[in-house]
């Protein structure tokens, strides 16, 4: 998800020096992509310039000492590992001199945890989902090292959140890995990154994700009464009753706050709560039974039909 590039010039980095200083000032740019590298991760460095002829000079790159790439604009390789440091230089050799740049980092990285604050049942094995103007919390889970490979505590780590392009001020800070907001309208999405440094800067990470908000949805499952309910398996389509009853059990996921639940069996309300029980009192037939959840302008349904045998009297909710 990064499109993001460095710019390193030599008033920025001052480990860049001239080799050859020919008259004037020659401007020479390394460019590396992506801006903040992870460990183990491919990176691409180029060269530019304004002002050089960059087309017709001889460019070597070199990593930590060792060269990576010859005769071209740029050079891709593998960085270290988790707080390593890596020196990378571009020696060019031009009509008009030659020159080196260098620049250094150190592979780190961050990765982004959403939280949504939605409903769901109390054994969801998933994550809630953000559904539009709900609560959502977002969690940085630094992997910053040493160069001996110490990790670094998490609360003295500088933390900068955007949204984003929108720098959030009072949400930054030292110690500060948790982000709480509220999700976008609906249709909308919101990019939100993180940008993790040492208090001396030296090292950097960087990650962003898109919070966008869902449909709630609204699932109905059978439910035993020792047992309790079968969160293993939504209901659809024709549940066939075994024996002279049955409970069900709706479920609203990703609603802001719990909706109002409703049930019809055969389009005749039976019930706002959230479980339904059905009895049969008569012979082989069928009914159509619907769950229903309302929050504000969100709303979803859950229909199936239930078919059961017998002498046939009929369908009671109770």
């Amino acid at each position: 998800m990064r499109v993001f590039a460095l710019l390193v010039a030599l008033m920025l980095f001052p480990s860049g020096a001239f080799a050859q200083t020919p008259s004037g000032f020659e401007t020479i740019s390394l460019l590396v992509s992506p801006t903040y590298p992870k460990p183990y991760e491919q990176v691409t460095v180029s060269v530019s310039s304004g002002n050089v002829n960059i087309t017709g000079s001889s460019i070597t790159f070199y990593a930590n000492n060792t060269i990576v790439g010859e005769g071209e604009r740029s050079a891709t390789f593998t960085v270290g590992g988790p707080g390593q440091r890596m020196l990378v230089r571009a020696v060019i050799a031009s009509p008009s001199g030659t020159y080196e740049r260098q620049i250094s980092f150190y592979p780190s990285e961050v990765s982004l945890v959403t939280e949504a604050f939605t409903t769901t049942h109390p054994f969801y094995d998933g994550g809630a989902l953000p559904t539009a103007t709900s609560r959502v919390r977002l969690v940085a889970l630094p992997d910053i090292r040493t160069s001996s490979g110490a990790r670094v505590g998490s609360d003295s780590l500088v933390y900068t959140w955007k949204l984003g392009e929108k720098l959030l001020e009072a949400q930054s800070g030292i110690g500060r890995s948790v982000f709480v907001a509220s999700a976008p309208e609906r249709y909308r999405d919101a990019v939100v990154s993180v940008t993790v440094t040492t208090q001396d800067k030296t090292r950097v990470a960087y990650a962003q994700t898109t919070v966008s908000p869902v449909e709630p949805i609204v699932r109905v499952y059978q439910a035993d009464p020792l047992l309790g309910p079968a969160f293993f398996k939504a209901l659809s389509g024709t549940f066939s009753l075994m024996g002279t009853e049955s409970t069900f059990k709706v479920v609203p996921y990703f609603f802001k706050e719990q909706p109002r639940l409703s049930w019809t069996i055969n389009n005749t309300v039976s019930g706002e709560r959230d479980e339904l029980t059905v009895r049969s009192t008569g012979g082989a037939g069928s009914a159509l039974i619907s769950a229903t959840a309302e929050e504000g302008y969100l709303r979803d349904s859950a229909d199936f039909t239930v078919r059961f045998n017998g002498v046939s009297r009929g369908l009671f909710g109770l």
